[in-house]
């Protein structure tokens, strides 16, 4: 059984100067099906979430998108806002052979939405590799992991597909195409984030997650076999892989490695 994550950090101006972050792995099925996707990466990951701080302007990260969209001529937007996130979002889906290429766009975007949501500082890391290694199918006992308790300075597993999860895609109202944007996670993969603050509070709000999942019931009865909200294949929640006592400072803020033991 895997034990431990450790995370290799370097200094934002020395980056010869490296700490280790050691995280407690936890023992649940998906946490060790997750550990052997992580062995079968190489190199160091794409590391998404720095500087911690965010711009405060919306305008910023507004421009960076219309600059990305620059080399999409399919897509045009005179005001970058909800509505041209969640469709930015579905081509991103809908051109998921581009994924790599399109990371940095994704990532904006949600940071936009952050911003929206009245976030000043980037609280996760978000880590990828590319290639992303093994995908392990989940079995029953990976459903059961998920879970909507508080924790802090942990490692989260990521959503496996290109799209959102039900939860998401309930939370963005981004519910105009299900079958494109919306995916039951089906996969363990080896992406993560590291949430250096509890998150739990966008999952408080089951009823009306419950509410909207009865409006689309038919799309989840007809693709997924899904009838009931509370199924866990419905993934409400985030899987929490590993703990970590300590928070480094924002100064060590490259990730370097990520090793399992």
């Amino acid at each position: 059984m895997y034990k431990r994550a450790i995370i290799t950090l370097s200094h934002i101006e020395r980056a010869t100067d490296t700490i280790d972050v050691e995280f407690k792995l936890n023992d649940h099925s998906y946490a060790q099906k997750w550990a052997e996707c992580i062995r079968s990466v190489r190199g160091a990951p794409n590391d998404f979430g720095f500087p911690r701080r965010l711009d405060e302007d919306p305008e910023i990260y507004q421009a960076r998108i219309k600059k990305h969209l620059e080399l999409i001529p399919a897509l045009h937007f005179d005001v970058i806002d909800q509505d041209a996130v969640n469709t930015i979002h579905r081509h991103i889906e809908n051109n998921h052979e581009q994924a790599d290429k399109l990371l940095t766009l994704h990532n904006d975007i949600h940071y936009l939405e952050s911003l929206w949501e009245g976030a000043r500082e980037v609280v996760f890391k978000k880590l990828q590799w590319v290639p992303p290694g093994i995908r392990i199918p989940m079995d029953t006992e990976d459903y059961q992991c998920y879970t909507t308790q508080p924790c802090e300075n942990y490692l989260e597993a990521d959503f496996s597909h290109v799209g959102r999860t039900p939860h998401n895609t309930w939370y963005y109202k981004d519910d105009t195409s299900l079958s494109t944007s919306c995916r039951i996670q089906e996969d363990v993969t080896s992406g993560c984030m590291w949430w250096f603050k509890d998150n739990s509070h966008i999952y408080e709000n089951r009823t009306a997650f419950v509410e909207w999942f009865y409006h689309h019931q038919a799309y989840f009865l007809r693709k997924y076999g899904i009838s009931w909200p509370h199924d866990p294949r419905m993934c409400y929640g985030r899987v929490i892989l590993a703990t970590a006592d300590e928070l480094p400072g924002p100064e060590w803020d490259f990730v370097q490695k990520l090793i399992i033991e």
